[in-house]
């Protein structure tokens, strides 16, 4: 909890006293999470400050480059990659598991394959939109949406599980590695039963595509 000094005499001073409060806040936030960046979540509820006054001394320290805007709502000290800002906002946020990468970018990020995409794909619990939308970070786009079902510490593996099936089903040649993954990561049929049916009421057709590929191909001879 972040407090501002006493009133100061004048509106010049108020406003300096302001924003030197939300730069001890966000240095703050970033040594207490260990992380490069603040969110602009993380400032709401400073004693005595409006969500108004806030965002003018965010803009004013963006401004004056005692801070750098990386993304939306995104803060930070020094430049950064902006997949690291992407997982940092979405994926792994302040030290709790929020996310999984989609489709290519699940398969790009657990090496079935070596082709980096060019556009981001992410689920998180840290937005409602049921359809993709697309987020700019430092010129790179990435699509994200609200997971098929909540993202925590013990089904993100499912999660992308299902998601490396999704991409498999348009990658005929990649069933295999995707099956090699998913026994490294000790996921029985039993385990992702336990969620696909959210997936096969709300994935897109391909998903019954690779489906029908998991039961052929990835666990044959399998629990």
């Amino acid at each position: 909890m972040y407090l501002v000094p006493k009133a100061p005499a004048n509106k010049e001073e108020r406003e300096y006293s302001i924003r030197s409060s939300v730069y001890m806040a966000i240095r703050d936030i970033c040594v207490k999470n260990l992380c490069p960046f603040c969110f602009r979540e993380d400032l709401n509820g400073m004693v005595g400050i409006t969500t108004d006054a806030i965002s003018s001394a965010i803009r004013n320290l963006v401004k004056s480059g005692y801070i750098l805007q990386l993304g939306g709502g995104t803060y930070g000290f020094h430049p950064h990659d902006p997949d690291e800002v992407a997982y940092r906002k979405y994926i792994f946020r302040n030290g709790h598991t929020e996310g999984v990468y989609g489709y290519d970018s699940a398969a790009y990020n657990e090496g079935i394959t070596d082709e980096k995409p060019e556009v981001g794909y992410i689920f998180t619990n840290l937005v409602s939109h049921d359809d993709a939308f697309r987020v700019t970070i430092n010129d790179k786009i990435f699509k994200v949406r609200a997971p098929l079902f909540p993202v925590n510490d013990s089904n993100k593996d499912i999660h992308t599980a299902l998601n490396l099936l999704m991409y498999a089903a348009e990658h005929s040649e990649k069933p295999g590695e995707v099956r090699h993954w998913i026994d490294e990561m000790l996921l029985t049929t039993q385990k992702l039963n336990t969620f696909v049916g959210s997936y096969l009421i709300n994935a897109a057709k391909e998903f019954s595509i690779v489906w029908r590929l998991q039961c052929r191909l990835t666990f044959t001879q399998r629990l």
